[in-house]
């Protein structure tokens, strides 16, 4: 960047020493910020951004490390992992439509080999089934909002399936016909 520049001086000012120098100095500032600039990406990637990258990226996004709740059986500090899963429902929370189907993908952002299924109950209440979520963090946060946003106003019900649920037709992770499917 810096040559580039150098290049289009004007004859008048090449020979000039002390306009070189002064103008280098500059440059090289630019060159740091643009440096710094560039690598931004690189280090604050939520998928490669560790620790206090991650922590500054919570800050940024809305969503603290610490939980406000006490997990059973784990520590409200959250792992690096789990933190990151819920920095991503947050960024997908913060851009939901507020559809059923926006929901639906969302879920599947954050959980790819689950599947979740939702019923809008009509009367301000909906109810979302969980199906192939076994861990129980996971399970905990999904209770206490943090991956699935909750529209204003309703209510929403939450249940989780870790087996399959029966479905004609249909193999998948969190489907399976009459010899591995759950009714509901």
């Amino acid at each position: 960047m810096i040559e580039e520049y150098l290049n289009i001086i004007t004859s008048e000012y090449r020979q000039k020493p002390k306009y070189i120098a002064m103008l280098m100095a500059y440059f090289q500032r630019l060159q740091h910020a643009v440096n710094i600039l560039n690598a931004w990406d690189e280090h604050f990637h939520i998928e490669d951004a560790i620790g206090a990258q991650l922590d500054q990226l919570g800050e940024i996004i809305g969503r603290k490390r610490v939980l406000d709740f006490q997990p059973e059986g784990y520590s409200a500090r959250l792992d690096d992992e789990t933190y990151r899963l819920i920095l991503k429902a947050k960024i997908l929370q913060n851009q939901w439509d507020g559809t059923i189907y926006g929901m639906q993908q969302l879920f599947q952002n954050v959980f790819p080999d689950q599947e979740l299924i939702l019923i809008d109950r009509q009367d301000m209440t909906m109810q979302a089934t969980v199906v192939g979520l076994a861990d129980s963090l996971q399970i905990q946060l999904l209770n206490h909002g943090y991956i699935l946003p909750k529209p204003e106003g309703v209510k929403l019900n939450i249940t989780t399936i870790e087996n399959k649920v029966f479905a004609y037709d249909r193999e998948t992770e969190a489907f399976g016909g009459y010899d591995e499917g759950e009714w509901l």
